[in-house]
């Protein structure tokens, strides 16, 4: 089906009852999750366009990277007076799962530092994406600022934030946060603009806090 999830969403919100009318509830089944209406919403064929584009990076650079079984199930951006995207955020599903929920969490339980967990959870990610960066003819830094651990609706999480910034300095912070689960994995991306954070951060907190598994 060809109709924009905008479209979707707004039949939602003839159903959907939440006491904040700003955002609606998507169930996909396994997952839910609540979402702005006033965000720029893409359709699947784009969705798919997205995983398409990532993987073809990352083989260009001689990276292997299949994600024929990856699902883009949301993702969405908003503009701001400034120009291009201000914040994005995008919710994907991965079958395939080489951790669980107790191998993630007995990477919190050692109490490893930032120094620690930069060196060997940050830098092999790092070096992969500045590859698929270069394959694709773009040129940004990327600059580690930590990693969390969170438990949201008994789901753990592992947060890995970071500083992209591009020639022209327009900098955002990125933000991967990843749910190993013993039947999927569960990514939920978000980046938004330094300069205004106030503004979208509370907003793609409450999105991540929504996330539910049934």
């Amino acid at each position: 089906m060809k109709a924009t999830l905008l479209a979707i969403i707004s039949a939602f919100l003839a159903t959907t009852c939440l006491a904040d009318s700003r955002f609606v509830t998507l169930d996909f089944g396994k997952v839910s999750v609540d979402v702005p209406v006033n965000w720029i919403y893409l359709n699947e064929d784009v969705r798919s366009q997205l995983s398409t584009s990532t993987e073809s990076s990352f083989r260009l650079a001689d990276i292997p990277l299949d994600l024929s079984k990856q699902r883009i199930l949301v993702a969405a951006g908003i503009g701001s007076q400034l120009k291009g995207n201000a914040a994005t955020f995008r919710l994907t599903v991965d079958p395939q799962s080489g951790m669980n929920q107790s191998d993630s969490k007995a990477i919190e339980n050692e109490k490893l530092s930032q120094d620690v967990l930069e060196q060997i959870m940050w830098e092999p990610m790092k070096q992969q994406m500045l590859a698929g960066l270069r394959a694709a003819g773009e040129d940004q830094q990327l600059s580690f600022r930590k990693i969390e651990f969170h438990t949201i609706n008994g789901i753990h999480w592992i947060s890995t934030q970071y500083l992209r910034t591009p020639p022209d300095g327009d900098s955002k912070i990125v933000e991967i946060n990843q749910a190993h689960l013993d039947e999927m994995a569960l990514k939920f991306t978000i980046s938004y603009r330094e300069s205004e954070t106030a503004l979208f951060r509370t907003t793609l907190d409450r999105i991540w806090k929504s996330i539910t598994i049934k």
